[in-house]
């Protein structure tokens, strides 16, 4: 009886757990893109000053990083990193817009920006939507890992070895 009700108690609880998962990721695609979004804004200001100056956005970066006044090349390299940093960003949303659904969460976890992620899960508030996908798949983790409980759990004679 009571490993009929952790099995069932396992099963619900990872069913609910896995169907958060979804929520989440689109949670960060949001985050994702928004960001990408603001960082896009600047780099196409950057581009528009260089272009005034008749200059490639690089050399326009290079010339403040090489400037001798410290405050220009500080601005340089803020220019270099926001430039470093959208690109970075435009591979993860394209790697997780190419991703099929079970992939996504392997894909987040390879490619994800940890402050975005950060800010992501400090706001995410957990939901009773269930994703029927992710839920099945939770659910059946729940079943193995009772089942695993129970193993663990036995009597060494009753394990069936030696």
């Amino acid at each position: 009886m009571i490993r009929e009700f952790f099995a069932i108690f396992f099963a619900v609880f990872f069913g609910m757990a896995f169907s958060q998962v979804p929520p989440l990721i689109q949670q960060y695609e949001q985050r994702l893109g928004g960001a990408v979004g603001e960082l896009t804004t600047l780099a196409d200001q950057y581009a528009e000053n260089a272009n005034r100056s008749n200059l490639t956005l690089g050399t326009y970066v290079s010339r403040h990083m090489v400037n001798p006044d410290p405050v220009m090349q500080k601005t340089g390299r803020t220019m270099r990193r926001s430039l470093d940093r959208l690109d970075a960003l435009e591979r993860g949303m394209d790697a997780l817009d190419r991703a099929p659904i079970w992939k996504k969460p392997w894909v987040l976890v390879q490619n994800n920006d940890q402050q975005i992620m950060q800010d992501t899960w400090s706001k995410f508030a957990f939901t009773l939507t269930i994703d029927l996908r992710f839920g099945a798949v939770g659910v059946l983790f729940g079943f193995l890992f009772n089942h695993f409980l129970v193993m663990l759990l036995r009597p060494p004679q009753s394990r069936g070895y030696l």
